[in-house]
């Protein structure tokens, strides 16, 4: 895995990035009163920002796979679809040949595999530290397709004093401002956590 500083530093500022624009998504979510989808069509829309230029969508290589299957499989995928395309189309631009499968589906009317998740209309958990491994569980996922650095301490380099932060620790430390009460939670706690979650919510892991 290369697990350099200039991806971790990538990881970090879409992290910032996120929190910036979604701050009122996060905090809806962790109060219980938000839906795992709209956290998700949130991470999802930032994520194509890097795939488009001057207006354009440009998804070369593994890309085109790595945004369909946000889009066919993760919280929130199928709403980030529609608006995805539709912006396309309202720009008058051609369908990338990536998403021609998901522009069919929807043309079509068949519901994509994340919206089937969501018509069973489950909400996460409860407890705000339940919505938040859930939270880091989505963050994750994502920093682990687009950044390829390593997620947990276990995962990271051993041995190099310079090695560079890995995903959950970014994680923390830039949602300490907004969730102040991380400060006393260990890694370990954290990670844990999310594991525990994953275990527990398998509809729910991207």
């Amino acid at each position: 895995m290369s697990h350099s500083h200039e991806n971790a530093d990538k990881a970090r500022q879409f992290i910032k990035d996120y929190i910036r624009t979604g701050s009122d998504v996060i905090e809806e979510w962790l109060s219980a009163d938000g839906s795992v989808d709209a956290v998700g069509e949130e991470l999802i829309l930032l994520s194509l920002d890097r795939y488009r230029s001057n207006g354009k969508y440009d998804l070369p290589g593994l890309a085109g796979p790595y945004v369909e299957g946000l889009f066919r499989y993760a919280p929130g995928g199928h709403s980030a679809a529609i608006k995805t395309i539709s912006s396309i189309i309202e720009a008058g631009e051609q369908v990338p040949t990536a998403l021609f499968s998901i522009h069919l589906d929807l043309i079509r009317g068949i519901p994509l595999d994340s919206a089937k998740k969501s018509s069973v209309k489950k909400r996460g958990p409860k407890s705000r530290i339940g919505r938040r491994d859930a939270l880091l569980s989505i963050l994750l996922a994502v920093i682990k397709a687009q950044f390829n650095i390593s997620l947990y301490r276990n995962d990271a380099f051993s041995g190099d004093s310079d090695t560079p932060p890995y995903a959950i620790e970014i994680i923390k430390e830039e949602l300490l401002p907004m969730m102040p009460d991380l400060e006393d939670v260990s890694i370990k706690s954290l990670e844990d956590g999310v594991r525990r979650f994953e275990a527990a919510h398998q509809w729910f892991v991207i």
